[in-house]
């Protein structure tokens, strides 16, 4: 059975794709810009290349094409989307297993350290070892945003978890309990656990949030931006001691049943391109390479010669 056609993009389609692209180009020259007013020149310098045209040249059968770099950074406007979407294509085979899927949220206090990204990695941990967790949970994706609040920036965790109901202490919804009742154990779960985040982070009182959510819709939330490019042009506080605390820390991991079967934050590692003539695939070079290599070549034939 041959492969339907791929559908063509309409007008309106590749006009709104234009100028979403040509936003966040913007964003990522502002945010250079931002950058070298801060003195972050090398964090700056890593967004030059980005968006650059790129002449490319297939090593197997000569076909050439050409493409925009890709700095492939979590914190480019332009990078992030294209890193979401990759992610959630990765994602998607495992999470359509889950059984019941629930999204969580766990915050902590607004900081203006952004090692405070590192601590609640630590937080997660031993929130981890706690038995509402070890023993409610069989595995999940956890992710770690960052947006700025007052006083701070606000990092928080997503949890994407197979977990029928989370709670240990308040006893799960029966079919002859009134919605009234259900609603009862829902919020003395939900205090339930708001006080053990509180007591692994040494907080009084913490905010915390659960939900039941479609596997998908909820898998594009979880691997969304780790940070949006418009947020950092817009802070007030320094960004790049943010930006290196983000590019040197695991900003999604899995655990329990998930660990191991794919690594998703690999942010250095290319998408391969399949050569559409000859279906060889990361085949491509950069033409200026390849024009290299011509010459010297010839100039050994010659010598030899």
């Amino acid at each position: 059975m041959s492969a339907q056609p791929k559908p063509q993009p309409t007008p309106e389609q590749i006009e709104r794709r234009a100028a979403a692209k040509l936003a966040t180009a913007q964003q990522r020259e502002i945010l250079a810009a931002r950058l070298r007013s801060e003195g972050e020149h090398d964090l700056a310098a890593k967004l030059d290349t980005c968006g650059t045209a790129v002449p490319l040249i297939c090593c197997n059968c000569g076909t050439s094409k050409t493409v925009e770099a890709q700095c492939r950074r979590r914190w480019c406007p332009a990078c992030a989307y294209a890193i979401q979407c990759e992610r959630v294509a990765n994602w998607s085979a495992v999470t359509r297993m889950l059984k019941w899927p629930l999204f969580l949220t766990l915050t902590v206090p607004n900081d203006p350290d952004p090692e405070r990204i590192r601590t609640l990695r630590a937080d997660w941990s031993r929130m981890r070892r706690r038995k509402i967790i070890a023993s409610r949970i069989s595995g999940g994706i956890t992710t770690i945003e960052v947006t700025e609040g007052n006083g701070g920036w606000h990092p928080h965790i997503h949890i994407l978890a197979d977990c029928k109901w989370l709670a240990v202490h308040v006893p799960p919804p029966s079919p002859r309990d009134s919605p009234d009742v259900v609603k009862q154990k829902c919020d003395h779960a939900k205090i339930e656990l708001e006080n053990i985040w509180s007591n692994v982070i040494g907080q009084p009182a913490s905010i915390v949030a659960a939900l039941r959510a479609k596997s998908g819709d909820a898998l594009a939330y979880s691997l969304k931006y780790a940070v949006k490019g418009s947020d950092l042009i817009a802070s007030q506080l320094p960004i790049g001691p943010l930006i290196r605390v983000i590019s040197k820390s695991r900003m999604i991991s899995a655990f329990g049943d998930f660990h191991g079967r794919i690594t998703p934050d690999d942010e250095e590692e290319k998408p391969r391109c399949t050569c559409p003539d000859c279906g060889e695939s990361a085949s491509f070079i950069p033409a200026e390479i390849a024009h290299r290599a011509c010459i010297v070549a010839r100039d050994k034939n010659n010598a030899i010669r």
